[in-house]
């Protein structure tokens, strides 16, 4: 299993094995993130007591997502000060969908009016094109879970934390991604699938060898002052993008946004390849950007282009 840290405290394990594949390269469903809002007030990602919380799991995939099930459990975190976060009590709220459903996974928490810790602890899997397993302990860890019974389906498994806006410093903001553009042009849609035939149509063209430059461009005012706990001093987010694409290569995976960088960019590039030729009718390039606070705001883009000869 692969261990991936997302912010949330996110931490999230596929349910297969390793892959040779560059970390941006989307070759498969997977589960990228979860975006997190009050519900009533739909900027802010930290909820208070007596306050019930949206969450959204983020699902991408080459084709269409299969119709996905998952289980979840929210709790008091234990007082353990490392490692994957676990219950310390018994969970406050389940939620379970066994039946296979389209669109993202979703549910909301309602936060007890009496609820104390500054952590709420979100355990649980997803499975995509499966059924999900139900065999969860809360307060064990997660090292030995499956997402998916049996063989079928693509399993997330998640540990997670939201934080309680306990005390006003610990309030954020969701981030926002305005835009992402392709050679200085807004790249408006996302394509259902990749590897559809595109060529003359309306996404924007990228031929083979072109060294194209994408700048991803966050919405006014993304990044939030803070009060750092460690520090106990006064810093400004830095906002984190992972990039994804269907195929190519990009010269990095990850991006920041921080007083140098207002704008970060990247470069995407595409070589032929003898093994896999590129059709002259084209075909659909999924891009996909997740931008994250690293302190519990997301948000996401979904994009695409078209590869040509």
């Amino acid at each position: 299993m692969r261990g991936v840290a997302f912010v949330l405290g996110l931490l999230l394990l596929t349910a297969c094995g390793e892959s040779p594949d560059p970390g941006y390269l989307l070759k498969r469903q997977r589960v990228v993130g979860a975006i997190t809002t009050v519900v009533d007030d739909d900027a802010r990602t930290t909820p208070r007591p007596g306050e019930t919380v949206r969450i959204v799991w983020q699902t991408i995939a080459p084709e269409t997502v299969e119709p996905t099930t998952w289980l979840f459990i929210a709790c008091a975190p234990s007082d353990q000060a490392f490692g994957v976060p676990i219950c310390g009590a018994a969970p406050f709220e389940i939620f379970s969908q066994v039946e296979p459903q389209d669109g993202q996974p979703t549910f909301e928490i309602a936060v007890p009016d009496d609820y104390a810790a500054e952590q709420i602890v979100l355990l649980g899997s997803i499975c995509m094109g499966g059924v999900v397993a139900t065999d969860l302990d809360p307060m064990e860890g997660t090292e030995n879970l499956r997402a998916c019974r049996g063989d079928e389906g693509t399993g997330e498994i998640i540990s997670a934390t939201i934080t309680v806006e306990q005390r006003p410093e610990l309030r954020n903001l969701r981030p926002g991604l305005m835009a992402l553009t392709l050679r200085g042009e807004a790249l408006t849609e996302e394509p259902p699938e990749a590897r559809v035939a595109c060529a003359g149509g309306s996404l924007p063209e990228v031929s083979l060898d072109e060294e194209a430059q994408i700048t991803i461009s966050p919405a006014p005012d993304s990044r939030e002052s803070y009060v750092d706990p460690i520090l106990d001093e006064e810093l400004v987010e830095e906002l984190q993008n992972s990039l994804f694409v269907t195929e190519g290569t990009l010269n990095r995976r990850f991006t920041f946004v921080d007083d140098g960088t207002p704008e970060p960019m990247v470069e995407y590039l595409a070589e032929p390849d003898p093994d896999d030729r590129l059709p002259d009718e084209g075909r659909t390039v999924k891009l996909v950007v997740v931008m994250r606070d690293r302190r519990g705001g997301v948000d996401i883009l979904r994009r695409g282009f078209c590869l040509v000869p």
